[in-house]
């Protein structure tokens, strides 16, 4: 019997259903759609358990149409709808009627979750390494409070109550705290997937310690093999020594390693190489990040050139084994929005996860839009010590960001563009980048056609 994709989730959203699947090599969210709720209940109908001959005769009681018309209608959706259906599976996580939403509230265009479904929580801004390209706000004047673990639990059980799937932990380096792994542990007991990256040396004890948790996958960044480049990328004389002697500990666990780097002129050339040495040391699972500009340290040397990602792009498919390697590999700007020319690529921009997905917790309990974000009004939605999570995402000062009023960009070309709502309102502005842009939360997206900065994000 055919039967919903388990890999894949349903969420309610505000007038439409989000679908997505976790996952946990990137920490992040992938295969994501918004789809009608008809679609939606149509998907928990076909739950491995019932039978073509059942879902039509329930899809033509409910519509009030003959099971011929619920015939056709049904064929054509599995056929248009493969991607989310497998055989000889059985998915009654979803009842049909929970993704009811009367016809009037329906909307395809704006796209927003009834409650957040992931959350990174930042447990400290320490981190024993200083890396160049950091984009953490570790030397915050205005928000130095450390998170302890009972307070920590408390954000993890508001986070339950919220649905949250996906908790990341990140800081700075959240192995700094002894209690980390306990935390792990409290939220892999809830049932949400915990996201973990690290530059910390990790020895055999705590390698362990995960796996007895329940992790079974891990980040780790590495950027280059040459001993004094690692150095000085990271402030950390034997960072190379102790993070391949890491990633050889987790798979002593069978904990799967992913390897992240940050691309940059000064490590270009080494890429090939370190990826070769990955590859060989067992690990599958690989991100290549182009560097992009961090709001709170940034060097323009950084940057790397679409010349030089071509021809990584081109050396990366001449190591040995990356065939079958599991790669996300840098876009080049041409392909992507850095010089988008017509305004119908730019309004087809990925819209921004803020305010529609996720929350980012800070160490002192107050929450931002985004970790590349001070910890400053207007950026400060509220402070889990005196609300909750559920309040912040349904609070004023949210929605001020999310949906913010015209009269915002009085100064710009926004105010009186045809597209207004379309851009601002139905895909997200990115405030973060127009932050870095211009050091103020609201203006003309950098990528749209009419921006004219002169600053590089990318």
């Amino acid at each position: 019997m055919l039967c919903f994709n388990p890999e894949y989730r349903m969420r309610k959203a505000i007038g439409s259903v989000f679908i997505y699947k976790i996952d946990p090599y990137t920490m992040s969210l992938t295969g994501q759609k918004i789809i009608h709720p008809l679609n939606a209940i149509v998907l928990a109908l076909i739950n491995g358990k019932r039978s073509i001959n059942e879902i039509i005769g329930l899809l033509a009681e409910v519509g009030g149409v003959d099971k011929e018309k619920a015939n056709n209608f049904l064929t054509n959706f599995i056929s248009n709808s493969a991607n989310f259906l497998v055989n000889d599976r059985v998915n009654d996580l979803y009842k049909p009627e929970d993704f009811i939403i009367p016809v009037n509230d329906i909307n395809m265009a704006s796209f927003r979750l009834c409650s957040p479904l992931s959350l990174a929580l930042l447990i400290t801004y320490t981190c024993t390494s200083d890396c160049v390209y950091c984009y953490a706000n570790r030397n915050s004047a205005e928000d130095k409070t450390e998170m302890d673990l009972k307070f920590a639990k408390i954000i993890v059980d508001q986070a339950k109550d919220c649905d949250v799937q996906l908790i990341y932990l990140g800081g700075g380096d959240p192995f700094i705290k002894p209690w980390c792994i306990e935390l792990v542990k409290y939220i892999i007991d809830k049932g949400i997937t915990v996201g973990l990256s690290t530059k910390e040396y990790l020895p055999i004890g705590k390698c362990e310690e995960l796996a007895v948790a329940g992790i079974d996958h891990i980040q780790l960044s590495i950027d280059s093999l040459d001993t004094k480049i690692a150095s000085d990328i990271t402030g950390r004389p034997y960072f190379l020594t102790e993070i391949i002697e890491t990633i050889n500990n987790l798979q002593r666990f069978n904990i799967e390693v992913t390897t992240n780097r940050v691309v940059m002129k000064r490590n270009l050339t080494q890429i090939p190489e370190l990826l070769g040495f990955l590859l060989k040391m067992g690990t599958k699972h690989i991100i290549l990040s182009r560097y992009y500009r961090s709001t709170f340290r940034h060097s323009d040397e950084f940057f790397v050139s679409d010349d030089d990602v071509q021809w990584l792009l081109g050396m990366i498919d001449s190591v040995e084994g990356i065939q079958h390697a599991n790669i996300a590999r840098p876009r080049l700007i041409k392909d992507g929005m850095g010089n988008a020319k017509q305004i119908e690529t730019f309004l087809s921009r990925t819209s921004c996860a803020f305010g529609r997905i996720g929350l980012v917790v800070t160490p002192s309990g107050k929450v931002i839009p985004c970790e590349q974000l001070p910890t400053i009004t207007p950026f400060v939605l509220g402070d889990l010590h005196n609300a909750t999570l559920e309040e912040v995402w349904r609070s004023k000062e949210l929605m001020n960001l999310f949906h913010p009023h015209i009269e915002h960009f009085n100064s710009t070309t926004c105010h009186e563009c045809e597209y207004f709502d379309k851009c601002i309102y139905d895909r997200g502005l990115c405030i973060r980048d127009v932050f870095k842009v211009c050091g103020k939360p609201f203006g003309i997206h950098p990528y749209c056609p009419h921006a004219d900065y002169g600053v590089r994000l990318v």
